[in-house]
């Protein structure tokens, strides 16, 4: 996540956030729909996805 040796999590944050506002609104769209499917329980977790494929 780093761009640099230098660079410090505080600045790493910022950046991941920074870059977060430059989402276009598509995806913002995207997201948030998203979000509405995880609040209404339609995901799978990861241990019930390896259940389904016999992993």
């Amino acid at each position: 996540m780093k761009l640099h040796p230098r660079e410090t999590y505080e600045e790493v944050i910022e950046r991941m956030i920074e870059d977060l506002s430059e989402l276009n609104e598509e995806t913002k769209a995207e997201v948030e729909e998203a979000r509405k499917e995880i609040e209404s329980g339609k995901f799978v977790t990861h241990e019930q996805l390896k259940k389904d494929l016999g992993l």
